[in-house]
């Protein structure tokens, strides 16, 4: 047995204590009968080829690309957009790799499902928003179908994405290695999902717990990498805890990813974290707006948000933050209390007060764009 196998046996905590190098250098491979592969052999770390990052008068928003659930779409033809919301959501706790889920997974009444999703996202449309990035992937109740469903009966434009949330992994990836989870992801974003010509637009994941990604999301994540650099695509993340997503951006820097094409979701309100990673291009997503405030045992008002925003801005990183509710029009078993609509109809009036008409459209509609454009590898 190889020491790559070894290693990929070590106790989480072991591995957490090591360190992040330490960590991706183990491997992580679960139970890999392949240890001698091109897996195994490949290089130790890949510096992503990173140039500059573009600022706001170099993007070209209006000329960008957005994979949706009907083809492409042209930034010009996007006005206001929504960077992360939900039309349905399962929380039914699947099982681990290999093991039985619930049987009342995503047992719904798919034409109930249907007709809230449009009355919702048709009352966002009728706000002036064209673009609903949909966060839904894998794990958690993803319907490419409902999806267009909705979008072909609203007129929204909407994206789905591809990827897996915490290791809520489906049935059928037991026994995958970390490449073959990869081509899933990436032939999702080059040629449909789920039998469907319907391109996944991202690579969604997410981490479990504050002290980082387990073993099974970072077998994930590392996929999630290798795919999205493939394929040019944005990974954007379910994060809410600061060290936990500084152990998580190592992982994907070691595969070789841009942060450019990395989206925050969840940041809690360590700000000074939230620019750090925004100088290295990544777009920062507050996208709890609407939520009780208090509800993460921090301030969560509207006004706190604008004052988050109003830092990066004044950093000079206002092109690299959005802002968005993470509504859920239907999840079960339990819904929880978001709304969508409160972004435009409260939230947008307050930013354009605090920051201006200019800044508060960017971060409404242009960033969200240049966050989800087409993977640059995808055509």
């Amino acid at each position: 047995m190889s020491e790559d196998v070894d290693k990929a046996r070590l106790d989480r905590r072991e591995l957490l204590g090591l360190g992040a190098g330490a960590v991706l250098a183990a491997g992580l491979t679960g139970g890999l009968a392949d240890a001698a592969s091109a897996e195994a052999r490949r290089p130790r770390s890949r510096k992503p080829a990173r140039g500059p990052v573009p600022r706001f008068a170099d993007r070209q928003v209006d000329k960008l690309v957005v994979e949706t659930v009907h083809g492409p779409v042209k930034g010009a033809d996007i006005p206001f957009a929504m960077g992360h919301e939900h039309v349905f959501g399962d929380l039914h706790r699947v099982g681990k790799v290999g093991q039985p889920w619930d049987p009342a997974y995503m047992d719904v009444d798919w034409a109930d499902v249907t007709a809230k999703g449009v009355e919702t996202v048709r009352a966002v449309r009728d706000q002036g928003v064209g673009l609903w990035v949909d966060w839904t992937p894998w794990g958690v109740g993803r319907s490419v179908q409902m999806t267009r469903d909705v979008a072909r009966q609203t007129g929204m434009k909407m994206v789905v994405p591809t990827g897996i949330y915490k290791d809520f992994a489906p049935p059928e990836f037991t026994g995958m290695t970390i490449n073959e989870m990869a081509e899933r992801f990436y032939r999702e974003l080059m040629y449909g999902c789920d039998g469907l010509p319907v391109r996944a637009g991202f690579i969604k994941i997410a981490i479990t717990d504050e002290k980082g990604p387990n073993k099974a999301e970072t077998r994930i994540h590392r996929a999630a990498a290798r795919a999205a650099r493939r394929a040019g695509a944005t990974i954007a993340a379910h994060a809410p805890f600061v060290d936990a997503t500084m152990r998580l951006v190592r992982i994907l820097e070691h595969e070789g990813f841009d942060l450019q094409r990395f989206v925050w979701g969840h940041p809690r309100a360590a700000v000074d974290a939230h620019i750090k990673l925004a100088k290295k291009g990544a777009t920062i997503a507050y996208d709890e707006i609407s939520i009780n405030p208090g509800f993460w045992g921090e301030d969560t008002s509207d006004e706190a948000i604008i004052d988050r925003i109003q830092r990066l801005v004044d950093a000079g990183l206002g092109d690299r933050v959005m802002a968005t509710t993470d509504d859920c029009v239907v999840m079960v078993p339990q819904n929880y209390e978001r709304d969508c609509t409160h972004l435009h109809r409260t939230f947008a009036p307050k930013l354009r007060a605090r920051l201006g008409e200019q800044t508060a459209n960017m971060i409404l509609r242009d960033n969200v764009i240049w966050a989800f454009r087409r993977g640059s590898h995808v055509r």
